[in-house]
C-alpha cells in the first residue's frame, strides 16, 4: 500500500497466527541469522520508502518550480543566480579530484613492499611501548569485548564485556568448572599479554595451573607482578616465548588457548601445529582470531588499504580467512572443528576504544607515548571501517586432539589406497 509517498509494507492477516520458533530455542549462530535477516528487510524497507518519497517529492517540486514558460526551476535558478553556478561546478571538479588522488594515494601504498621479517621483534617492541598505555585506561586484559549474540548489549561495563568474552570463549569451548576428570589441570595461554586471561582462567579453575607465553619481556614483568599480588604466583606464571617454537614437551596441557593472537602469526599452519603438539590427547584447543572475510570475491583496493594500514600499525604479518584457519587444524590432526563469526559481538567495541582516547588518562598517555602511540591511535578508524564493512571477521573456533583409540579407530576406517 502507498501513502504520501511512502511504501507501507504488512503481513497478511493468515501470517498472524503462525507460531515462530523462540530466540531461546535457537543457537547462537541462528539468533545472529534471524538478527541479519531482520537488518536487512528493515534496510530494503528504508531503501524503498526513501526512494518513494524522493521520487514523489522531486517531481513535486518540479512540477511547482516551472514558470509560465514551462522552464524546469534548474533553468531558472542559473539565470536568476549565476554568480552560484561556477561555485557549484568547482565544488564537484574538487570532490572528483580528491576521490581519485585519495584512490591513487591508496594503490600507491599497497604498491610498497611490506615485508614480515624480524616480525617477532616488532611485536615485542609493539606490545613493550603500548601494554603499560593500555592497562592504565582500560586495565589487565587487552582483546575484545562481549556485547551478546547480535552486539545489542551497548550500555554494559566495556572491561565487564571483556571478562564476558573469556567466559564466552570457555563455553563455546565447552569447558565448565567442575571436580571430574575432565577439567583442565594444565593450561597454556598462547599470546598472554600481561596475564588478564591467564589469571581468570586459574580462578576458574581453582586446580589448574596456567601458563603463559608472550614475546614482550615487558609484559612477562608485568604481568608476574599482577599475579603475585593476586595470590596466583604459583599458577598463573608467564614466560617470553615464541608461539611457533614452544619450550615444551609433547602432550603437556590439557587445554590450549589463544585470545587474539593468532593474527600476529606469521605462519599459520606452524602456529597451530605446535598448539597441536603441546596439547595431550583428548584435550581442547580454543582461540580466537582477527581474521579477514573470505574470498572471492577478491579484497578490493579499499579493503587491501584497511588490512595493510592495521598490519602496519599494529605489526601483524598478515590475516587469513577463518576457513584457512579451519583447514589448517584439520591438517594439523585436529578433529571436531568447529568454527563461528563472532563480529557481530564486539561491534561497540572499537568505538569504546576511540572515546577511551579522549580520556584524561588517554591523552596524557599518547602525549608521552609520542608518535607512534599516537599512530596506532589514529588506526583505530581502520579497524571499525574494517568491521563495518564486514572486511575483518573475528573467527572463534574449536577442535580437540583425537585420543589414541579415536585415532586407531579412524586408522581402521580409513579407505585403503
Amino acid at each position: 500500500m502507498q501513502l504520501g509517498g511512502f511504501v507501507l509494507a504488512h503481513r497478511p492477516i493468515a501470517c498472524l497466527g503462525t507460531k515462530r520458533p523462540s530466540a531461546l530455542t535457537l543457537s547462537p549462530s541462528q539468533r545472529r541469522q534471524r538478527f541479519d535477516q531482520r537488518r536487512q528487510r528493515a534496510a530494503d524497507a528504508r531503501v524503498v520508502a526513501a526512494s518513494s518519497l524522493t521520487v514523489t517529492s522531486v517531481a513535486a517540486v518540479l512540477d511547482s518550480a516551472r514558470s509560465s514558460t514551462g522552464h524546469p526551476f534548474w533553468v531558472r535558478f542559473s539565470r536568476a543566480n549565476p554568480r552560484w553556478i561556477p561555485f557549484t561546478a568547482v565544488v564537484a571538479v574538487i570532490g572528483v579530484l580528491v576521490a581519485w588522488w585519495r584512490k591513487q594515494q591508496q594503490k600507491k601504498f599497497l604498491s610498497t613492499a611490506y615485508t614480515t621479517l624480524g616480525v617477532q621483534d616488532k611485536i615485542a617492541t609493539f606490545y613493550d611501548d603500548r601494554s603499560a598505555l593500555w592497562e592504565d585506561v582500560w586495565g589487565e586484559h587487552m582483546h575484545h569485548g562481549y556485547y551478546g549474540v547480535d552486539g545489542l548489549e551497548k550500555r554494559k561495563d566495556d572491561v565487564q564485556a571483556q571478562v564476558d568474552m573469556i567466559d564466552t570463549l570457555l563455553s563455546f569451548g565447552g569447558l565448565r568448572e567442575s571436580s571430574d576428570s575432565g577439567t583442565p589441570q594444565r593450561i597454556l595461554d598462547i599470546g598472554c599479554g600481561i596475564g588478564g586471561a591467564t589469571r581468570h582462567l586459574a580462578r576458574r579453575f581453582p586446580s589448574a595451573v596456567v601458563e603463559g607465553v608472550t614475546l614482550s619481556p615487558f609484559q612477562v614483568k608485568r604481568g608476574n607482578e599482577l599475579s603475585q599480588q593476586s595470590g596466583l604466583e604459583t599458577r598463573a606464571i608467564l614466560r617470553v616465548a615464541d608461539a611457533l617454537k614452544l619450550p615444551y614437551e609433547d602432550e603437556t596441557f590439557d587445554l590450549v588457548w589463544s585470545l587474539e593472537s593468532a593474527e600476529h602469526m606469521p605462519d599459520k599452519r606452524k602456529f597451530l601445529e605446535e598448539g597441536y603438539r603441546v596439547l595431550r590427547r583428548g584435550g581442547t584447543f580454543v582461540m580466537l582470531a582477527w581474521c579477514h572475510r573470505e574470498v572471492p570475491p577478491s579484497l578490493t583496493i579499499e579493503e587491501q588499504y584497511i588490512l595493510r594500514s592495521i598490519y602496519q600499525e599494529y605489526a601483524i604479518p598478515r590475516m587469513c580467512p577463518p576457513s584457512e584457519f579451519q583447514t589448517e587444524a584439520i591438517r594439523a590432526g585436529f578433529r571436531q572443528v568447529i568454527a563461528e563469526d563472532w563480529s557481530r559481538s564486539v561491534e561497540p567495541f572499537w568505538a569504546a576504544v576511540a572515546r577511551s582516547a579522549f580520556t584524561t588518562k588517554g591523552w596524557n598517555g599518547l602525549k608521552r607515548g609520542g608518535w607512534k602511540l599516537i599512530r596506532s591511535a589514529l588506526a583505530i578508524r581502520h579497524m571499525m571501517a574494517g568491521f563495518r564493512r564486514n572486511t575483518i571477521v573475528l573467527n572463534a573456533l574449536r577442535a580437540t586432539k583425537p585420543t589414541t583409540a579415536e585415532q586407531e579407530q579412524e586408522q581402521l576406517q580409513a579407505p585403503d589406497c
